[in-house]
């Protein structure tokens, strides 16, 4: 029965030809290459890191526009949640955690909320399967009190975590204030092969904040130039 439901569903999760799960061309030798000349392995990899920058850079215009929507949300009174999963849902967390203590003495401490699929306990051990549904994301942002005046930033890596995306669908239905949705895999990509992704970045009520960085520098392990990206954009 699991095998049948699973065949008939991999495709929703049948993600390798997204470029942040694939294999970074400059580092397929990288191993090798820490063994026979370490200077230039740790250069080959600070590289990829500079080229993360860079796409940083180019996404500026938007990055003021989210810093801008984070400033009056907060100067309203509202609150700023972010989403994530994985190694987003640490940064979330991080960041969460920057904030109550530069406000530790004052009411506004309580203004950054973060959430993380499988809530806190996943911050220290994998908790499987709750990133899958988007319900859990939705149910999740719901039990925190998200309302009216309310912003979300929903961070993903990929940009098509269900769980990240319901909170998305749960900012829409609570709050007047256009969500970011904030990842690092090409838009046009997401939208042509990914239909959950599609319908959250072709919304015209969300506000999408793409990072394209490419590959990571160790395959998969995202939480390496995607989360420092999305750690320096959000951050």
């Amino acid at each position: 029965m699991q095998l049948e439901a699973y065949l008939k569903n991999a495709n929703y999760f049948s993600l390798g030809h997204l470029p942040t799960e694939s294999l970074h061309p400059d580092t397929r030798k990288l191993s090798d290459e820490v063994e026979a000349h370490l200077p230039g392995a740790i250069a080959t990899v600070q590289q990829i890191d500079l080229a993360a920058i860079q796409v940083v850079k180019e996404a500026l215009p938007l990055i003021r526009d989210l810093s801008e929507a984070i400033e009056s949300t907060l100067t309203s009174g509202g609150r700023v949640f972010l989403s994530g999963c994985g190694a987003t849902g640490r940064l979330a967390l991080t960041l969460e955690s920057l904030f109550r203590s530069l406000h530790a003495d004052n009411a506004r401490k309580d203004q950054i909320q973060a959430l993380m699929a499988g809530g806190d306990f996943a911050l220290v051990k994998s908790v499987e399967n709750f990133e899958d549904y988007p319900e859990y994301g939705e149910r999740h942002l719901h039990d925190l009190g998200f309302q009216e005046g309310d912003l979300l930033i929903a961070i993903t890596e990929g940009g098509e975590t269900p769980y990240v995306i319901g909170t998305v669908s749960g900012a829409l239905q609570h709050s007047s204030l256009k969500p970011w949705f904030v990842f690092c895999n090409p838009s046009e990509l997401l939208v042509q092969t990914v239909e959950r992704s599609r319908a959250v970045i072709e919304n015209a009520r969300v506000r999408s904040l793409c990072l394209p960085v490419g590959p990571m520098a160790l395959s998969g392990s995202t939480r390496l130039q995607a989360a420092t990206a999305q750690m320096l954009a959000v951050g």
